[in-house]
């Protein structure tokens, strides 16, 4: 799905240095992203649903979809939404870094992803861009200063690699989100700390000063 963006949508981003588009992902693109997401951790972690996964299961198994289902690496690698983020930028290339599911539910109370942005958690230097998708909700969206949490299914939200997450993960009812990080061309691996859950470069044969490889990590446009 394409999106006419005009000057309102890039003073809105500079400003805030996060936008969000609704509808972002078509009803067919959303439910074939939730099939796979599904397919895959639920295979892995033998959960019969959301609410039954732990972060440390979430954070392990919904990692790097894009490499372990095919439908999820379509729509991870879309080149549309690299396009649309490359019109609110001007940033000429952008290269798929990872991808992270993220779940919300009642097993995760006291659990939350703040205080940090994707530079600290991306082991990666390099890193521009995150689009995180809202891929199920069960509840009412919530109006709350967290704009993650203002998403409904199929919305969108860009941010800078600069914008500090906020997101309490506890939730009564399962919500499932996927971040989908973007680094420049010659973005380069980094490994600032060992014990980072979203490290996930080595199982691809990278070392700490390699380039990200077209063949694991593509260029998505240049």
């Amino acid at each position: 799905m394409r999106f006419a963006i005009v000057g309102e949508h890039r003073k809105v981003f500079e400003q805030n240095r996060s936008i969000h588009f609704e509808d972002l992902l078509s009803k067919t693109s959303l439910d074939k992203l939730k099939e796979g997401v599904e397919q895959t951790v639920f295979s892995k972690t033998h959960s019969p649903d959301w609410d039954s996964l732990t972060y440390p299961q979430v954070i392990q198994e919904g990692k790097d979809l894009a490499f372990q289902n095919e439908e999820c690496k379509k729509i991870i690698h879309q080149k549309s939404f690299a396009e649309l983020i490359h019109q609110l930028s001007n940033v000429k290339s952008l290269r798929y870094a990872f991808d992270q599911l993220i779940v919300r539910n009642r097993k995760h109370a006291g659990c939350q992803l703040s205080g940090f942005t994707l530079k600290d958690i991306s082991q990666l230097q390099g890193t521009l861009f995150g689009l995180l998708l809202c891929i199920e909700k069960n509840g009412a969206t919530e109006e709350t200063s967290s704009s993650l949490l203002n998403l409904k299914e199929g919305d969108g939200l860009i941010f800078q690699d600069s914008v500090p997450l906020n997101l309490d993960l506890f939730a009564e009812r399962p919500e499932t989100y996927l971040l989908i990080v973007y680094a420049e061309s010659k973005a380069r691996i980094i490994y600032r700390d060992q014990a980072s859950p979203f490290q996930g470069f080595k199982k691809y044969g990278y070392l700490s000063g390699d380039l990200l490889r077209d063949d694991t990590h593509p260029i998505l446009i240049r």
